[in-house]
């Protein structure tokens, strides 16, 4: 039986965000458990298309959530070309992104935009970028996280174009004495 429209625009996102999510640089330590968890997307409007080139864009009080993983935005758009997802940007005020990873560890990860591009392995975190995990935070105005060599630049904000890196001893951050 052939899939309806709405059935395969469901089908296209679930998948495209299945990708996102999995991917994701603060996420790259994430609970394994939440990759066999069903993808719960809601927002007050869908735009888009679902043609092999175009966009989709979830409007309006985005949230993602998969297991411990949750996301919240106020816009998501996903880019295809040629059937492959290309990009994906959330933006918010920011956008925000939570999930535990497999040691038990909360992740939280904050900024306006987030550029996600599937195809190169890139993620990034653009304006008022906060990364927070009990191993240490990361502050910056731009963060950018190459997932497959694992290297990590970032730029300072306003405050004299600075950085703010903080590192927890590890007695802390792994919660023994």
């Amino acid at each position: 039986m052939p899939l309806r429209k709405a059935d395969r625009l469901n089908t296209s996102l679930r998948t495209t965000l299945a990708v996102l999510l999995l991917a994701s640089p603060a996420l790259a330590g994430a609970a394994s458990a939440d990759r066999t968890q069903p993808i719960e997307i809601e927002s007050r409007s869908l735009d888009g298309t679902l043609a092999e080139n175009g966009e989709t864009h979830l409007i309006d009080g985005v949230e993602i959530r998969q297991g411990s993983l949750n996301i919240q935005a106020e816009r998501a758009t996903v880019t295809r070309v040629d059937g492959e997802v290309t990009l994906v940007v959330f933006r918010g005020r920011p956008a925000s992104l939570r999930q535990v990873d497999d040691a038990g560890n909360p992740v939280n990860v904050r900024a306006q935009v987030v550029n996600y591009r599937p195809l190169s392995n890139v993620v990034d975190l653009e304006g008022s970028v906060e990364v927070d995990q009990p191993q240490g935070q990361l502050r910056g105005e731009r963060v950018n996280y190459d997932m497959a060599s694992g290297r990590l630049r970032a730029e300072g904000d306003g405050d004299a174009g600075r950085i703010r890196m903080r590192i927890e001893p590890r007695s802390q951050a792994d919660g023994t004495p």
